[in-house]
């Protein structure tokens, strides 16, 4: 073995006595190498994200990984790279991972508390599952343990199962669990037995993605989708974009799965045969024989003839990844392909842009201009792409002094196909090298606009810059399954300001600005506007606003704040994720009129970027005015998933104005120096309990309960109780959470600071309106010493969540001096 191979152990052997959190690479291309890295992940500290990087070869481990492994760190488990991890080629043939039919070959993870899983870039064969009845029979098994997070990420991507054996090949039980542009194929199950089985964790809030996927010709079923019947989600999991085919017990089993109390979108899947009920939220689905170039030999590849090509569903909740699984480009036609394997055959009909220059004549555009691609695409009846193949140096200047021609058909514009064109690497931040700038020069309304009228329409636009439109640079007024993605508005030099950056308006349905948080190559920049970033008010509604940098400059610290971040005006059901916005002028968000219903924020980070500034929002982090209703913002009603972070607004974190409507539930958000009430009701500034609920105003005026102490247990226990009296709706059940701040909120004498969220239980008030409580629930960690006092907000059935009330310091118990020291003295 070499010096390098020592010094690695040297450095994992370390890592198991390290106390302090941090993330860790390792680099490894031999067997006893991977057996180390695998074995220091067990005693790795909680915080800690262990990172395997695994150079390209095939790797003999035999039962060398077997057991049942478990860590409170988080596990990235990534293949395909070259000597010493210089650089990575996104294919799984290049890494494989070979069990050699060993008995007890089956790798099994488990994770405590919030840690993820990632595992990419690999190929698993010939590994057996264990026949010990606690390791679930599974070839490859992530298993979050049971009741300990509802936030626990566990991912697949890019991998491929084949020629192993077990009750299950694959099974994941995690609160959040993907499987992406992978393949499972030529596996053998043991009796009753499933490919991939996704089972949904009792008490986890469990959600799953198997999206663009190919899971074939196994023994037994393809994918089994599995929940506790008594234990309802309110995450949405969605099937998409597979091929489920030739797999002899069926090939998607749903016989255990609830479809009364889980969402499951089941749609553009070629899929043979669907065992139990199936969802409402299903379409496009097909049976026909995918035509696999030659299923046999292994290349589950599509013939030319297959109905997988260019047939998928336009539209994706989670992903639209940009590579398949070898990584090759996806969505090379006007649909993606089912199955793991895009086939590289384009039916749209090309125009490639040689011809920076713009003469603003629809009727006769310059030859090989933009303006006369545009032309082009809408003059056809089939679907187009235009390309870019503009000589000179990146960046190439457009610049439309005069309105450009409306989209009408189905077009994509790809800028990603300029010469020097780079993607973005990194989600909170964009380093793309965008390569062609549309410029409206201050004096052209839009670059893009798909205008009322043209419901068939649908417009995709990928890495261009534009600046400089006096009304929107992208308008969508219609049409439906729209998306814009790895684009930069504004913050480009020399250009003037963008009125909005994108805006939904009319009839616009079902699009995406962003993208997934595992494709950081679809985070849109959106900087300077003078009006909102973002504005949503199409009726339709039904927008995923995901994963973009809102208000910074391209190195997502520096100020490129909007007037408002994201403005949603009587637009209902949109969701609204892992956004950074900061910087604004006014506020972050913004929800506004009585048909802005039941939208979902979550994950978004207000007012603090991604390298730890605190860039805060000039007005609330979050504002809801004239009847905006059912608001979710954070978690769920029964649930505790999916809070966002609320730093430094200059107003309060979230302000349910006066014109606000009700049932909009604020819960498991976090909120830091904010310079008001963190969570505000009615006019600014803090509101009294009302004599009886529900009242007239905001949130009904949702009383706060009224804390009266708050004990940890020891000085080193993890368990808080709190004890306190809410007056309210009578013989009513609320809800009421817990949060730990570093003192009481200056800005409202006697209220609280809710910096770090404890959780939640339930309480029922009398007849007459009363309860009295005592919570016990997880303390704050010892080693936060800052957070010192409590505070709590109370939620009613209907959605309507408080302000943040009263404000009491975290004691530690003590016991009574025993009544008699020795004997009977």
């Amino acid at each position: 073995m070499t010096a390098q191979w020592y010094v690695r152990c040297i450095l994992l052997l370390t890592l198991t006595w390290s106390s302090a959190a941090q993330a860790v690479d390792v680099c490894v291309d031999t067997v006893p190498e991977i057996v180390t890295a695998f074995a220091a992940w067990d005693d790795q500290p909680e915080g800690t994200v262990l990172t395997i990087k695994v150079v390209q070869g095939s790797y003999n481990v035999g039962a060398s990984l077997g057991g049942d492994r478990g860590s409170y760190a988080g596990f990235k488990l990534l293949g395909g790279y070259t000597a010493n991890c210089a650089s990575r080629t996104l294919n799984p043939a290049n890494t494989t991972i070979d069990g050699n039919n060993q008995a007890e070959s089956g790798i099994s993870l488990t994770t405590h508390g919030d840690a993820n899983i990632y595992i990419e870039g690999l190929t698993f064969t010939r590994l057996v599952g264990s026949t010990q009845v606690n390791l679930n029979g599974a070839a490859f098994d992530l298993t979050a343990a049971q009741g300990e997070s509802d936030v626990a990420y566990y991912a697949i991507r890019h991998c491929r199962f084949t020629r192993s054996s077990g009750q299950r090949i694959v099974l994941l039980k995690a609160p959040q669990m993907r499987v992406i542009n992978s393949q499972i194929s030529d596996n053998t199950l043991f009796p009753g037995g499933a490919a991939l089985l996704v089972a949904y964790g009792y008490q986890a809030d469990s959600g799953a993605a198997v999206n663009n996927s190919t899971i074939a010709n196994n023994s037994g079923f393809g994918l089994q989708v599995e929940t506790h019947d008594d234990y309802d989600s309110p995450r949405t999991s969605e099937v998409a974009d597979n091929i489920l085919w030739g797999n002899n017990g069926g090939d998607l089993e749903l016989i255990s799965f609830d479809v009364l109390g889980n969402v499951l979108l089941l749609h553009g899947n070629l899929v043979g045969n669907i065992l139990g009920a199936l969802p409402s939220g299903q379409n496009n689905n097909i049976a026909s024989n995918p035509q696999f170039i030659n299923a046999a030999a292994g290349n589950y590849g599509l013939a030319p003839n297959s109905p997988a090509i260019n047939s998928g569903s336009a539209y994706q909740r989670y992903d639209f990844p940009s590579v398949d699984l070898i990584g090759s480009s996806r969505i090379v036609g006007t649909a993606i392909d089912r199955g793991a394997l895009e086939s590289g055959i384009d039916n749209r009909t090309t125009f490639v842009v040689t011809n920076a220059g713009d003469n603003g004549d629809n009727s006769s555009p310059l030859a090989g201009s933009l303006r006369a691609g545009i032309r082009a695409a809408n003059l056809s009846t089939a679907p187009y792409t235009i390309r870019f193949a503009i000589s000179g140096a990146c960046p190439r200047l457009i610049t439309m002094n005069t309105p450009m021609l409306d989209v009408t058909g189905d077009v994509t514009i790809d800028a990603r196909t300029q010469a020097g064109w780079v993607a973005n690497t990194s989600n909170g931040i964009f380093n793309a090298n965008l390569c062609v700038v549309a410029n409206g020069n201050g004096l052209a309304p839009y670059a893009f606009r798909v205008p009322s009228g043209a419901s068939h329409a649908r417009l995709a636009l990928h890495g261009m810059m534009l600046a400089g439109f006096t009304d929107a640079a992208v308008r969508l007024d219609d049409g439906s399954n729209h998306r814009i993605s790895g684009n930069q508005f504004g913050a480009v030099p020399f250009t003037a300001a963008n009125h909005n950056a994108i805006r939904l308006s009319a009839a616009a349905d079902t699009s995406y600005i962003g993208g997934s948080i595992d494709e950081p190559a679809a985070v849109n920049l959106i900087a300077g506007s003078s009006d909102a970033g973002i504005y949503l008010d199409n009726s339709a509604g039904g927008t995923i606003v995901s994963n973009n940098v809102i208000g910074y400059q391209t190195n997502g610290s520096s100020n490129g704040g909007n007037q408002i971040g994201i403005f949603v005006f009587n637009s209902p059901g949109n969701q609204i994720l892992h956004n950074f916005i900061g910087h604004s002028a006014a506020t972050a968000m913004t929800l506004s009129g009585a048909a802005s219903d039941g939208n979902v924020l979550q994950y978004n980070t207000l007012g603090e970027d991604a390298l730890g500034g605190l860039p805060g929002n000039l007005g609330a982090g979050i504002s809801v005015i004239f009847a905006a209703r059912n608001s979710t913002i954070g978690a769920p009603l029964g649930s505790r998933f999916g809070g966002n972070r609320i730093v430094g607004s200059s107003g309060p974190g979230v302000w349910i104005s006066p014109s606000g409507g009700s049932g909009n539930r604020v819960l498991g958000n976090r909120f830091v120096d904010n310079q008001a009430v963190d969570i505000d009701l009615s006019a600014s500034g803090p509101t009294g309990n009302q004599p009886s609920n529900p009242a007239t105003g905001p949130n009904r005026l949702q009383n706060y309960p009224r804390l009266m102490t708050a004990e940890r247990t020891s000085a080193t226990s993890g368990t808080l109780v709190a004890s306190g009296v809410l007056h309210s709706i009578p013989a009513h059940t609320f809800r009421i959470d817990l949060y730990a701040g570093n003192g009481c909120d200056d800005s409202a004498p006697g209220r609280g600071r809710a910096e770090y969220y404890l959780g939640f239980a339930q309480v029922n008030t009398n007849t007459s309106g009363d309860a009295s409580y005592a919570l016990n629930l997880t303390a704050p960690p010892i080693s936060a010493t800052s957070l010192t006092h409590i505070t709590a907000t109370a939620t009613s059935s209907t959605g309507d969540t408080s302000e943040i009330g009263t404000c009491v310091a975290l004691t530690i118990a003590t016991l009574p001096e025993p009544l008699f020291k020795s004997g009977f003295e």
